[in-house]
């Protein structure tokens, strides 16, 4: 944080902020359960769903927020990984 940014100004925004990025881990999250319903998706099919115009020219910033995402609903015990004839996939829990 930059040294003349006062301490009322943190009180006052940084809880705004972190509620801010939780829902949109949450959107995200949801995201990808609708993307994976139907069947078993590859991680990159994921990015190229979640990110279509995106994820050629900026491949680093999409995979790792999309990997990011998949470890949450992992450890959130709503999806799974599985391997699929060597190839891994992700699925949601029935």
């Amino acid at each position: 944080m930059l040294p003349y940014i006062s301490i009322t100004f943190k009180k006052r925004y940084v809880p705004e902020l972190v509620s801010e990025r939780l829902t949109h881990a949450e959107k995200r999250a949801n995201d990808i359960k609708e993307i994976i319903k139907g069947r078993p998706k590859t991680g990159f099919e994921i990015v190229q769903a979640l990110f279509p115009t995106k994820y050629q020219s900026e491949p680093m910033l999409t995979v790792s927020e999309t990997v990011g995402h998949l470890d949450l609903l992992i450890e959130w015990g709503e999806i799974v990984e599985e391997m699929d004839k060597g190839v891994l996939k992700y699925r949601t829990i029935v």
